[in-house]
């Protein structure tokens, strides 16, 4: 498990350094705070209606941009030859899937909260 949390942080940092992270949730935050800034004015007695659209949005573009993200680790990987030189190292196949599988799924988690909380703060200031 410990492998696979290495695996993970590795993978979360190469997304920060690769700028993937940031290009991607500023781009997710841009969007959320139009989607809020539409939505926001058509409140309903103080209550905002924009999650069930953020959510729409989350829905639709989120399997989208984790495709987008897990290019580097499906593909770029084994085509690089990095593959096998982490297979070299004493990580096993399952260590490495799992530690990917928990990587790019903290990215995507980081993308979905930035949104959210962009739209809030949106939301809140209108």
């Amino acid at each position: 498990m410990r492998r696979a949390i290495l695996a993970a942080t590795a993978d979360v940092t190469e997304s920060i350094r690769s700028r993937v992270l940031p290009a991607t949730s500023v781009l997710f935050a841009l969007v959320a705070a139009l989607i809020a800034y539409i939505i926001t004015p058509g409140s309903q007695g103080g209550i905002p209606v924009f999650p069930s659209t953020l959510l729409g949005m989350v829905l639709l573009l989120g399997p989208l941009v984790g495709i987008y993200i897990s290019y580097d680790i499906l593909v770029a990987k084994r085509h690089s030859g990095e593959l096998k030189v982490l297979l070299g190292l004493p990580f096993s196949r399952g260590d490495l899937v799992l530690g990917s599988l928990l990587g790019r799924s903290l990215v995507l988690s980081i993308l979905i909260v930035t949104a959210a909380a962009t739209a809030f703060l949106v939301s809140l200031v209108i």
